[in-house]
């Protein structure tokens, strides 16, 4: 069913703020210092030495993941996928600002950066929740995801989990090369690992049908997350 002007700008609102709160929590997470989500795994490690930021990082790793779609599906693939390359700029954009925002967070007990931690995971959480309502944009990772899924026929949820597995792997492979030490993975990845998924069902049964009657004016029904 095609869309109305106004319920696409609604969609597109609720995209954006979907992908400023999961940059949010990553910036959290990353003042955190219990180790980043593990879609940001890999950038936040390659910034830690290099001249760029985490959120340049971000896009440069996210190019990969499109191109990667492209390789993997070839002929399936769609040119409105490349969609995905403004929602990038934008989410990349986002995660150095909410750096910047967060700059002066400090922590100074353990039990400071597990609050941290647990805000960042509900903070990615609820903005995933958002950016899957909206049904505007797939973002790159999870667009890798999908890619695996369809091409080898597998459940989408098991080739998420092979991605973000993958991505962990990377990163602390990167960080015991580069610094002799686990930077940017440890308990909070895992953590974060668990957390998000659950809080995102938590959100769905909560919120999901409100967000979804206020999206498309109670016209018609989306499956829940």
């Amino acid at each position: 069913m095609k869309r109305s002007e106004g319920e696409l700008a609604k969609r597109v609102v609720v995209f954006l703020f979907g992908v400023f709160c999961m940059s949010f929590g990553i910036a959290l997470s990353k003042q955190a210092e219990l180790g980043t989500t593990p879609i940001s795994t890999v950038p936040a490690v390659l910034s830690d030495f290099t001249p760029l930021s985490i959120g340049e990082m971000t896009f440069l790793v996210n190019l990969i993941f499109i191109a990667l779609q492209i390789v993997i599906l070839r002929c399936d693939y769609r040119k409105s996928q490349l969609l995905q390359l403004p929602g990038l700029l934008v989410f990349s954009a986002f995660i150095d600002i909410n750096m910047w925002l967060c700059r002066w967070i400090q922590t100074d007990s353990y039990i400071l950066e597990w609050v941290l931690c647990i805000l960042s995971a509900v903070a990615v959480a609820f903005g995933v929740f958002l950016t899957l309502k909206s049904d505007v944009l797939v973002m790159p990772g999870d667009g890798l995801a999908a890619a695996i899924s369809l091409k080898f026929n597998k459940p989408f949820a098991k080739m998420k989990i092979c991605v973000d597995s993958s991505l962990v792997i990377s990163a602390t492979v990167i960080s015991l090369i580069v610094f002799r030490t686990l930077v940017d993975v440890r308990e909070g990845t895992i953590f974060a690992a668990v957390a998000v998924g659950s809080l995102i069902k938590i959100y769905d049964k909560l919120i999901g049908k409100q967000i979804t009657a206020a999206l498309t004016g109670g016209d018609r029904m989306v499956s829940s997350i």
